[in-house]
């Protein structure tokens, strides 16, 4: 509906242009619709008296602002003046005022592992105050959003690691990210009609490659938040030969999967060894959970394991070393063979017991590493044989002096003892989050 100016309001009469707007109500909605569009009548009107009282600045508008008025966006503006900032400070009631509904986000998450969508629930949660979020996953990070029960959750196609034994089957995988890409065309038909369905105001991807490119298909901004952009985008200092040619051979790829135009932003527990040499958003640390942020370090006095079956039993190897209580969550069916060890399935109460933990002892991802920074915990990590980022996070892990990482297959006996002789480790507080959404949301308003 055209925006109808106060000069045009004096040609056709004050009464003509109010009957006109009576004349747009509905009148065979059913009750609880009809309700919804006397209010956003009502709001018509109360914008339309003040376009004519206020100046019109055709810049920076609101995208609620854009679905009131129902304009283009090169006709859409921010009402200035002291009286507007009135109208618009009235969004207690779920945003109401500015355009019947919040802005839509739809967040594409890798689904290999847990990190990526532990990641991606520490923000979600914070846009959740502000936006509706829409989540696009597969794999594990599927599963770990349903047993959240969110509400918006959709399952798509996506590329994963195979498995053999306790390491990555390379030729394995290969073959299986051939078979993703012959299959493009359905997947991103798959995602494009999401994107039609939801009708989203920006894109997010942690590491997902689907969405990122529907999302420039369709010009809806887009925003990439990972911890593979370090690879990619930044010069990791210090870090060996051997690990800087796979940095170098794996940048291709990582560009590969989530497109050079994406606009990015690191997120690692090490952001003070990542310098930028092409250009990211911003460099900053793990984003945390509010399930982490809410609790403070204790020291318990016994050592938790995470289980990861690709590592294997290098994991209660190694806890059996430290000789003290063990909690382990994930590998219950392990459970004969090691009975000393208290056994728990993942989920529930880890987070706890990680904050409440002497010494951790787990595989070598990036965001379990920054939440056991976060509480100052020791760590003991074994890197997945086969998955060089892991072998940089375990790097960087004892270059901090956070910990030590092992070698699969651990034989850890003499460094295990000297590990237990050094001191703790001090909390390292992040707060990455807040800034990430300032971020996300300012896109959002520009549209």
């Amino acid at each position: 509906m055209p925006v109808v100016l106060e000069s045009k309001v004096k040609r056709q009469g004050k009464k003509n242009f109010y009957r006109k707007e009576h004349a747009a109500r509905p009148e065979n909605a059913s009750q609880i619709e009809a309700g919804k569009c006397r209010m956003r009548w009502w709001c018509l009107r109360i914008c339309r008296y003040w376009l004519g009282m206020l100046k019109w600045k055709p810049e920076a508008s609101h995208p609620g602002m854009r679905r009131v008025l129902r304009l283009p966006k090169r006709m859409t503006g921010v009402l200035i003046g002291r009286r507007a900032r009135l109208i618009f400070s009235l969004q207690d009631e779920a945003w109401v005022y500015k355009g019947m509904s919040k802005p839509v986000v739809v967040y594409g998450v890798c689904g290999e592992g847990l990190g990526h969508a532990a990641r991606a629930l520490a923000l979600i949660e914070r846009l959740e105050q502000d936006t509706t979020v829409h989540i696009l996953t597969c794999g594990e990070g599927h599963d770990f959003f349903r047993k959240q029960g969110y509400p918006r959750l959709q399952r798509i196609p996506g590329i994963t690691f195979a498995k053999k034994g306790q390491s990555i089957d390379w030729p394995v995988s290969v073959v299986q990210c051939f078979e993703y890409v012959l299959g493009g065309d359905s997947h991103l038909s798959r995602v494009a009609q999401i994107f039609e369905a939801i009708r989203p105001d920006i894109a997010v991807t942690d590491f997902e490659p689907l969405v990122p490119r529907i999302a420039l298909r369709k010009r809806v901004p887009v925003l990439g938040i990972d911890n593979q952009a370090k690879i990619s985008r930044c010069v990791l200092q210090d870090l060996p030969a051997g690990l800087r040619f796979y940095q170098l051979i794996t940048s291709a790829l990582i560009d590969w999967l989530v497109p050079r135009q994406v606009p990015r932003v690191v997120s690692c527990f090490h952001p003070e060894y990542c310098k930028p040499n092409k250009p990211v958003r911003a460099v900053v640390g793990p984003l945390l959970r509010n399930s982490v942020t809410r609790l403070r370090p204790t020291d318990g006095g016994f050592a938790l394991v995470y289980y990861k079956e690709v590592v294997g039993e290098c994991l209660f190897r190694t806890a059996e070393c430290l000789g003290m209580r063990t909690l382990v969550y994930g590998g219950c069916e392990h459970a004969h063979r090691w009975p000393a060890f208290e056994f728990h399935p993942h989920g529930a109460g880890f987070v706890e017991s990680l904050a409440a933990c002497s010494i951790l002892v787990c595989p070598a991802g990036n965001q379990l590493l920054g939440e056991a920074g976060y509480f100052g915990k020791r760590t003991i990590c074994i890197p997945q044989r086969g998955q060089y980022e892991q072998a940089i996070n375990g790097f960087y892990m004892e270059k901090m002096g956070l910990g030590i990482a092992l070698k699969p297959p651990a034989s850890p006996g003499l460094e295990v003892a000297e590990f237990l002789k050094r001191p703790g480790v001090s909390p390292r507080p992040f707060a990455g989050v807040e800034g990430v959404a300032r971020l996300v949301l300012s896109m959002v308003e520009k549209g």
